[in-house]
């Protein structure tokens, strides 16, 4: 998502309803910018979160928050554990 080029991928992703985003990585491969040709890490997932944040005008500790919750719904997890 942070180096596409492709208008209409960025669109989408603006229109998506909050309550139904997750946020993700493709590690080992697609590391987002700035950290194009190397390796991709779970870490890195803080990069596409503030993008796509900024992206949607949106704060990224709670884009961040609502996939976390989100994930949790989906997966059929306990919220407890996630303390």
């Amino acid at each position: 998502m942070t180096y596409t080029k492709d208008e209409s991928w960025l669109e989408a992703a603006k229109k998506v309803p909050v309550d139904k985003l997750i946020l993700e990585t493709d590690a080992p491969f697609l590391t987002p910018v700035p950290f194009r040709g190397r390796r991709c890490e779970p870490k890195h997932l803080v990069e596409t979160c503030r993008f796509l944040a900024n992206l949607r005008n949106e704060e990224p500790l709670v884009l961040a928050s609502q996939s976390t919750k989100n994930a949790v719904k989906l997966f059929g997890l306990s919220e407890e554990r996630l303390a």
